[in-house]
């Protein structure tokens, strides 16, 4: 294997890599026993939180323009992968339309982690200091209980024989 081909298969298993973390972590995000999103409804967090109506339909609005351009952009991610596997399944692999794929993931991986952070300041923006406290709060215990969660559900695995 040539030093140009070892680097452009390192670059897509990493690439592939790096999407698959990015997705196992959204799909972790969502609280034990809730489907995932729209927490601002939830009136558990409106009530510890002290949420008015118009901040929570200010989040609202925030959440659905966020969620339009993130359908679009993992569809775009969706594509471009797509375009990559067929590239990869070919007898002869072109290597700069490789790289070009490679470039646009990490482009829509680029754009998807911006976009998810301009929702958070957006969203950082609607709430006061205290309430922005009490949120970071309730999600870092709901996170403790999701790894306690996890680990209790770990069942102990028989010891490997040395030589297997």
């Amino acid at each position: 294997m040539t030093a140009m081909n070892a680097r452009t298969t390192y670059r897509i298993l990493t690439t592939l890599c790096l999407l698959f973390v990015g997705s196992v972590a959204r799909i972790a995000a969502a609280p034990p026993g809730e489907p995932a999103g729209r927490w601002w409804t939830n009136p558990r967090v409106v009530d510890r939180l002290g949420l008015k109506e118009q901040q929570v339909s200010a989040i609202d609005e925030i959440m659905y323009d966020s969620g339009q351009k993130m359908i679009d952009l993992k569809a775009s991610m969706e594509k471009t992968n797509l375009q990559l596997g067929r590239m990869l399944a070919r007898e002869t692999l072109d290597e700069k339309a490789l790289n070009a794929a490679i470039d646009r993931l990490a482009e829509i991986k680029c754009l998807i982690t911006r976009e998810e952070l301009s929702t958070r300041y957006a969203i950082a923006k609607v709430l006061n200091l205290e309430q922005r406290t009490k949120l970071r709060e309730f999600f870092d215990r709901l996170k403790r209980e999701r790894r306690l969660e996890r680990r209790q559900d770990e069942r102990p695995r028989p010891p490997r024989h040395p030589l297997h």
